[in-house]
């Protein structure tokens, strides 16, 4: 199944893998951000709350209060989350400030817990493994262990977009002198490794199973093997694929922001699964958090 959030009648629906029906999950969200999903339950940002949902006959329901919320991942105990420097109104202490920062909170609620103080560069770049949580920020990559604690810098000084952590590795795109590149390195830092050097430039990176895949500005959908291995086009066509994700045989994407999209993994025809009148916000694969938002 594939959640997917719409923007402006800002539903969040539950689409089969193969076109269908779908299911509205919640209705009437305002300013949708984000979403994570896994068999259970799916997770929103919207407004200035996290929300969540059980998938099978659940309710829509206030995780959380927090406003200025970006970037959105889960795991089996936790909601973790990143917001940006903002203001809002508070009924009791009027005007009241939010600060950058890392956050988490248990799955079933309760109090915020602040992980790091990050700034506001690259708000949408953040991910976790099963110890820390790993973002872009002033300092290039950095990160914090998931219980909290101190800041490493693992990647200084780099100016990096599209940030995903896949095992032991971590895969960023960058500007370089002949346009862009996709470069990996190890969780624990280091020097790192170029990958892919794409001239046309990026549009969405994902890494999968241990391949990389990523959508040109020229459509077209790439597949390396690893870090300087031969990259091989997937689909003849595939406009500006961006949200890409992933499960064992397909990738998934959205197109010209209202189109979900599939492809095989081994290369083929693109599939249109799913088309809406209203920009796609995010999607999300229910059976895997493999997912990156564009």
């Amino acid at each position: 199944m594939i959640a997917a959030m719409v923007w402006s009648t800002a539903a969040v629906l539950l689409l089969t893998s193969t076109p269908g029906p779908q299911r509205t999950i919640a209705s009437k969200q305002f300013d949708p951000q984000a979403v994570a999903a896994d068999a259970a339950s799916i997770f929103w940002i919207t407004g200035n709350a996290i929300m969540q949902s059980r998938l099978a006959k659940g309710s829509p329901s206030r995780l959380v209060f927090s406003p200025w919320a970006k970037a959105l991942v889960i795991d089996q105990r936790r909601v973790y989350w990143r917001t940006t420097t903002g203001s809002y109104y508070d009924e009791q202490k009027r005007e009241r400030k939010q600060i950058a920062a890392i956050w988490s909170v248990p799955r079933a609620g309760g109090k915020p817990t602040m992980l790091a103080q990050v700034g506001d560069i690259g708000a949408s770049w953040f991910a976790i493994d099963a110890d820390r949580a790993y973002w872009i920020g002033e300092d290039g990559i950095s990160a914090v262990p998931l219980s909290g604690g101190s800041i490493q810098v693992l990647v200084p000084k780099r100016i990096t977009f599209d940030l995903v952590v896949a095992g032991p590795e971590m895969y960023w795109r960058e500007y370089s002198g002949k346009g862009e590149a996709i470069f990996s390195c190890s969780t624990k830092g280091g020097e790192p490794t170029l990958v892919a050097a794409v001239p046309d430039g990026i549009a969405s990176l994902l890494v999968s199973r241990g391949e990389v895949f990523w959508t040109t500005q020229a459509g077209k959908l790439m597949r390396s093997p690893g870090a300087s291995k031969d990259a091989a086009q997937l689909a003849a066509e595939a406009p500006l694929l961006r949200a890409l994700a992933a499960d064992s045989g397909s990738i998934y994407g959205l197109s010209d922001c209202c189109t979900l999209v599939r492809v095989p993994r081994a290369g083929g025809a693109l599939e249109r699964l799913y088309s809406s009148d209203l920009p796609v916000a995010a999607i999300a694969l229910t059976e895997q958090a493999a997912c990156a938002s564009g």
